[in-house]
């Protein structure tokens, strides 16, 4: 089977598009270009597959165009981890500054006990 766009698909006039341009991706999953089946964004693959530059353009949901691409596709997940962090660092410095207290503590007092 051969690649083709269908002309309903086909835009002629100039589109602004908000979109993030991505590399591709790795899976251990096969492709099987000869059927035009992907199991993942094998962009060098594809892009030969389909005779077009090798790029992955991900609209973003704004950008819906009738007979374009569909938009809001990509899910980006962005955690916010700070409070984890700073519970973390600030018990590692408590942590660290016990032991130099509680340490040091006993060497004073041995000293004390042999001076």
């Amino acid at each position: 089977p051969s690649f083709s766009i269908p002309l309903s698909s086909q835009i002629e006039e100039e589109v602004e598009l908000e979109c993030i341009v991505r590399k591709g991706d790795k899976s251990p999953l096969p492709n099987d270009p000869t059927n035009n089946m992907w199991a993942w964004r094998e962009v060098p693959a594809m892009a030969k597959q389909g005779h077009c530059e090798p790029y992955i353009v991900d609209v973003c949901s704004s950008c819906d165009i009738p007979g374009g691409p569909i938009g809001g596709q990509t899910i980006l997940t962005i955690y916010n981890r700070h409070v984890e962090y700073i519970i973390t660092w600030y018990m590692l410095s408590a942590a660290g500054f016990a032991m130099i207290f509680f340490g040091s503590g006993k060497r004073r007092l041995k000293t004390l006990r042999f001076a």
